[in-house]
């Protein structure tokens, strides 16, 4: 008989507080001066009823309260904010609005599982327009951007946005992240990630990966033992397993397979828990993107490992010579991504089984916001 249902959540993380004060550097190095940032201490005790965690790779929200909504305003002479909170079942949705001469600053959050971060000034002489989206699916968005100096780049997690643009993130993007979870320690957990990412791709057994792939097939199975035993030899693999069930096909799977791979995915991952960085090395040890931008840190190291990644990983061996000058690592690197164009192109969620965090099915539909965004008092 085959299996139905879902694993069930895990419990609830660390608490949220935002009673903190920021620096947020600019986008280009002629921006004369950083800018000063901070939530009302007022509003902390509201906010602190909201737990914020990244999950699989993506921002999450829960709430071991429900059914209760709030709203409050502080007017001072040069600032004006606004918080709502509306908790149903466990999935807030909250929503911050901070209005200045200089600029408008707000944070949503929708459902639980839908980010927003959006930093608007009010002229395009008088700072760095931000921002950050995560819906509750898709890839992650981030547009940064001063006057006709804009970028948009585009990710499959926050974590490899991070890793793919660490400068980037560390000046814009994790200040603000740590205005809604001061005890986040994103940039050590970043750096954390590229060592395990680097020791873990030389710790993997080759020799595995036949039985693992015949392992994946034989999820299909129409005998229920054979089934069993092929998804407790991918348990077994443990992490090691999860670069081969991340790159898997959802086009070529049946319904069995989707069900149990799923269900190793997060066995392994611990189950809708915060992310390690561990876990996360694991999940991108597959990406070439990610080995991509490690070819062009600072350490040496590094780059040797990242140029052995992805010959590896790529169809056709690369020429990147790691010791090579600055210019000539840029040269080669944009080469790389020239030939190998269609493997850099981010997978559609839709075609990727591994940054899916299990969803908790609530007793009763709670009311979703639509277009959620507060522009006005």
């Amino acid at each position: 008989m085959r299996h139905a249902g879902r694993p069930a959540r895990s419990k609830i993380g660390v608490a949220l507080a935002v009673a903190v004060v920021i620096t947020l550097p600019a986008f280009t190095p002629h921006t004369a001066h950083a800018q000063q940032r901070a939530i009302n201490s007022g509003l902390t005790g509201q906010m602190r009823m909201v737990t914020a965690r990244i999950v699989a790779g993506r921002f999450s929200a829960v709430c071991p309260v429900s059914n209760q909504s709030m709203v409050s305003n502080v007017n001072l002479p040069d600032r004006r904010e606004k918080l709502t909170i509306n908790l149903a079942g466990g999935k807030p949705s909250v929503g911050y609005e901070a209005l200045t001469a200089r600029e408008r600053f707000a944070i949503a959050i929708d459902q639980g599982d839908a980010l927003s971060l959006q930093l608007s000034p009010q002229t395009q002489d008088e700072g760095t327009l931000i921002d950050f989206s995560q819906a509750a699916s898709g890839a992650i968005h981030f547009t940064i951007g001063n006057g006709k100096d804009v970028r948009e780049i585009r990710a499959q997690s926050i974590w490899q946005l991070m890793l793919i643009e660490p400068e980037v993130c560390q000046a814009h993007l994790i200040p603000m992240l740590q205005l809604i979870r001061p005890d986040w320690r994103l940039k050590q957990q970043a750096d954390r990630i590229e060592e395990f990412l680097c020791r873990t791709v030389e710790s993997q057994p080759a020799d595995n990966q036949a039985v693992w792939r015949q392992a994946v097939a034989d999820l299909a199975s129409p005998r229920y033992a054979v089934r069993e035993r092929a998804e407790q030899k991918l348990l077994a693999g443990g992490q090691n397993v999860l670069p081969l069930l991340q790159v898997l096909p959802r086009a070529k799977l049946d319904a069995e397979q989707m069900y149990r791979v799923r269900h190793i995915v997060r066995q392994v991952t611990g189950n809708g828990e915060e992310d390690t960085p561990s876990r996360v090395a694991f999940w991108l040890a597959e990406d070439p993107r990610v080995w991509h931008a490690l070819a062009s840190r600072d350490d040496v190291a590094k780059r040797r490992v990242a140029a052995s990644r992805l010959t590896q990983i790529l169809p056709a061996p690369v020429e990147f010579d790691p010791e090579g000058t600055a210019e000539q690592r840029a040269e080669q690197l944009s080469r790389i991504r020239e030939q190998h164009a269609e493997s850099f192109n981010a997978p559609t969620p839709q075609d990727t089984l591994l940054f899916e965090p299990p969803r908790p099915t609530p007793a009763a539909q709670p009311q979703r916001w639509s277009g959620f965004r507060l522009d006005t008092f």
